[in-house]
């Protein structure tokens, strides 16, 4: 009995002994990791070098720091948990503990804490050395996270890790959607460099959403603007020769440049530049200039080019085109001239039409005789 005693005690002992023991650690966890968060470049290290030695019994303090609305801290944390990091290496047991216990908290984090935690994603997509299941699981659980946070600064890390991520074969069906979400929300963002990496996550074959580069085409930026032409000129399918005419008049003449380069991928020829150049000026007496240029080239095809000018934006071209088009012997537009007749949202250009598709047909009418 009095062994078995004993032997109770010493287990009461250790046990008791072992709480301290980890009460201090976690006291000097939390002191180290405060010191830390408040330390200037010139003791920072120092503070690191101690939060190091502690392993990952400093991993929950480090995270919750940061929660701190406040960069230095944020920083020095993130640095810290790097250092931890590179000792441990990426497949190692604490740091695939260490990747899901920060997606678990980001949600939380400050703004500054989830953007350095999306720059350590990134770092370790960038590295190469990141391989295991585990750690992808929790950097795609990362970008789900940031796709539903409006914070510039947060989505631009937050596209740069997607497209770091999508340089994968193979990625989750969830976080696929998630660098969906995250460029359409980056296609609307404050931040043209945002706006830049959304047009190049756009094209990636995963995400595929060039539909939602066509309104960069009129962004105040002309980065944003070469960017789209760039996405959008071997893409016919989305954006069609007619609509991409029109960026041959833009005021950045690198824009212009890669238009004309964009229309020449496509197939069309000098003279088809020409007459669009024409088209897409912004002054309606040098469109209408489009209607001699069609008499005089033989291998231009009339019917096209007339149907263009019948949708321009002004009516005194319109008037102009539905009377070339009534004129014509080598195409039959009358179905065009008869939609304008009935559908022009100016009345002037409906009367004209109508003038024209009347004669048009009278003179059928006369050659049947």
């Amino acid at each position: 009995m009095r062994r078995r005693y004993m032997a109770f005690t010493l287990i009461g002992f250790l046990v008791v002994g072992l709480g301290l023991w980890r009460g201090k650690s976690q006291l000097l966890a939390w002191y180290y990791v405060h010191q830390l968060s408040q330390a200037q470049d010139g003791d920072r290290e120092t503070w690191i070098k101690r939060v190091s030695d502690l392993d990952d019994g400093a991993v929950p303090c480090l995270i919750k720091h940061l929660s701190q609305d406040d960069d230095r801290a944020c920083e020095n944390v993130a640095i810290a948990i790097q250092d931890l990091v590179a000792r441990w290496g990426l497949d190692d047991p604490r740091t695939l503990a260490l990747s899901a216990k920060l997606a678990d908290a980001f949600p939380g984090m400050s703004p500054g804490g989830q953007e350095r935690v999306l720059k350590m994603g990134q770092d370790w997509i960038a590295s190469g050395n990141a391989t295991r299941e585990e750690i992808l699981r929790s950097i795609g659980r990362l970008l789900a996270e940031a796709s539903t946070i409006n914070h510039p600064a947060v989505r631009g890390h937050a596209l740069a890790l997607a497209d770091a991520l999508l340089l994968r074969n193979s990625m989750e069906p969830a976080v696929i959607e998630a660098c969906r979400e995250l460029t359409r929300a980056g296609m609307q963002d404050s931040e043209e460099a945002n706006r830049l990496l959304a047009i190049r996550l756009a094209q990636a074959p995963g995400v595929n959403l060039l539909e939602e580069i066509v309104p960069r085409l009129r962004d105040q930026s002309t980065a944003v603007r070469r960017a789209a032409i760039l996405a959008l000129g071997p893409s016919p399918e989305v954006l069609n020769d007619d609509s991409l005419f029109y960026w041959l008049s833009d005021p950045d003449v690198e824009v212009r440049q890669l238009c004309e380069v964009a229309l020449r991928g496509r197939g069309l020829q000098d003279h088809h530049i020409r007459l669009a150049r024409l088209m897409a000026d912004p002054r309606p007496a040098v469109r209408m200039q489009v209607l001699q240029a069609i008499e005089q080239a033989e291998d231009l095809d009339p019917g096209v080019w007339l149907r263009r000018l019948s949708h321009d934006p002004s009516p005194a071209v319109r008037a102009a085109a539905a009377r070339a088009a009534a004129s014509q012997t080598l195409v039959d537009l009358s179905d065009r001239i008869d939609q304008m007749a009935q559908t022009d949202p100016s009345p002037t250009v409906q009367q004209v039409a109508r003038y024209y598709l009347s004669s048009q047909r009278l003179r059928s009418a006369q050659s049947e005789k």
